[in-house]
């Protein structure tokens, strides 16, 4: 190989290299500002971190232990620095980001909503919450909810089946809505949206199970094993 390439090649490993030292020693300094008492320097560093995506993974329990901090700011950009990285589920995370998803502050909400359509796991926890937020006075983080459960698919079944008795008829129909573009995967509740197309006293409800049945069948669908225990449906 030519002697001009190979100090090229050498040249930019070098780069990367140091680039990637940098980096680190930018993280280690960020997550050290995490913990400070100064509420402006702990902002800074969740935006820095939020910033560097999934290169930030080594300051996931940092960022975790900030889901509590004080400050709705800090708190909004640790859970979308976390949706970027999105970390491997543990039980001290589970119960953060359940404490997010019911925050206070309105955008700290919208970014755990967001945050949630991002990660790789849903223990039904955090599902019962999503649940939740499909009825949330703001309308974003009810599209957020809305574009979560499509995502998370069969997972979310059981969850929109309770929302459609909940007393709330934008609820009913929101759930109804989400069913039916879920299609066949969401046939363990077709009766339930045929008593709600019936019985429902809300017109725009029983609209929304009309259209949501329209796209589940009555017969058997084929769907694999594991679709079928997500949605909570006997394997065949």
């Amino acid at each position: 190989m030519h002697r001009s390439i190979l100090n090229y090649i050498t040249m930019i490993s070098i780069l990367h290299i140091s680039l990637s030292c940098t980096s680190v020693k930018l993280l280690e300094g960020y997550k050290q500002n995490l913990r400070s008492d100064n509420i402006e320097t702990r902002r800074e560093a969740a935006e820095n971190i939020c910033g560097m995506g999934e290169k930030a993974k080594e300051a996931t329990n940092d960022l975790v232990e900030a889901l509590r901090d004080n400050d709705p700011i800090v708190r909004r950009y640790a859970i979308e620095a976390l949706g970027n990285i999105k970390p491997n589920m543990t039980i001290d995370f589970n119960n953060k980001f359940i404490l997010v998803l019911n925050d206070p502050d309105l955008y700290v909400r919208r970014a755990a909503v967001a945050a949630a359509g991002k990660l790789n796991t849903y223990p039904g926890s955090i599902i019962t919450r999503l649940q939740k937020r499909l009825g949330d006075s703001d309308q974003l983080i009810r599209e957020l909810s809305i574009s979560t459960f499509e995502r998370i698919g069969p997972y979310g079944i059981r969850a929109l089946q309770r929302a459609l008795q909940d007393s709330v008829a934008e609820m009913r129909k929101t759930a109804a809505d989400v069913l039916g573009r879920l299609g066949p995967v969401a046939q363990r509740v077709r009766e339930d949206l045929v008593l709600l197309q019936q019985n429902d006293e809300n017109s725009d409800v029983r609209e929304a199970a009309g259209k949501a049945l329209e796209t589940i069948p009555e017969g058997p669908v084929e769907l694999s094993a594991e679709d079928q225990t997500a949605a909570g449906m006997p394997s065949a």
